[in-house]
């Protein structure tokens, strides 16, 4: 967690005045996730593109929430949160 809140402050520092919001995200046990957009297999035996039921979401990712030009829509994973999950077949 520390180390979240360090990439926060530099995050701030290298966006200067441009406004925008940081949040976390979490995945609750069951929910499923497509890997490589916003969370890893946290074993680093999935790929990036493979639909999981996530089992554990052992670290949040980072998002930035644009708001320079007053956009709440866009949302950017600065840093991608691990998770143990089960591989959901096709």
């Amino acid at each position: 967690m520390s180390r979240i809140v360090c990439l926060a402050g530099e995050l701030a520092q290298a966006f200067g005045t441009q406004r925008c919001g940081l949040g976390l995200t979490f995945l609750e046990m069951g929910q499923t996730t497509k890997l490589g957009e916003a969370f890893v297999d946290q074993v680093g035996e999935l790929s990036s593109g493979t639909l999981v039921k996530v089992k554990l979401t052992s670290s949040p990712s980072m998002v930035r929430i644009e708001n320079g030009d007053y956009d709440l829509q866009s949302r950017h994973t600065m840093v991608l949160g691990k998770v143990y999950g089960d591989p959901i077949s096709s």
